[in-house]
């Protein structure tokens, strides 16, 4: 569990009508309850429009966000996934009580130099 800004949101299928496509989420990272203390995570999930699976992250918008480890990339970054709309996951602005109640987090760690 985390708050970070979605600095990018790459679709990996094409966004129709009539689907819910596979996505790739970028963020910045500001403060972690359980999880990596990384400044930079990667999340895959689905682009939410009408179920309980994934998430219709924007870039430029800021979350708590509520997801799973499932992988470490061969760079050493850390992908995750199994966001849930219909849980903790929600933009920032709408996250005050569960913030309160969540108290303090960590500050991550740097990224690791290239």
């Amino acid at each position: 569990m985390f708050t970070a800004r979605a600095t990018q949101v790459e679709f990996l299928a094409p966004d129709t009508k009539n689907t819910e496509p596979p996505i790739l989420v970028t963020f910045d990272v500001y403060e972690v309850w359980k999880g990596p203390l990384q400044k930079t995570l990667r999340l895959r999930t689905i682009y939410n429009k009408w179920t309980c699976q994934g998430y219709y992250f924007k870039q430029g918008r800021t979350y708590l966000v509520t997801a799973y480890q499932t992988s470490l990339t061969d760079q050493g970054d850390v992908e995750l996934a199994k966001v849930n709309p219909c849980g903790a996951t929600r933009e920032l602005s709408d996250a005050g009580a569960v913030l309160q109640r969540l108290g303090s987090g960590k500050k991550p760690a740097a990224d690791k130099p290239e």
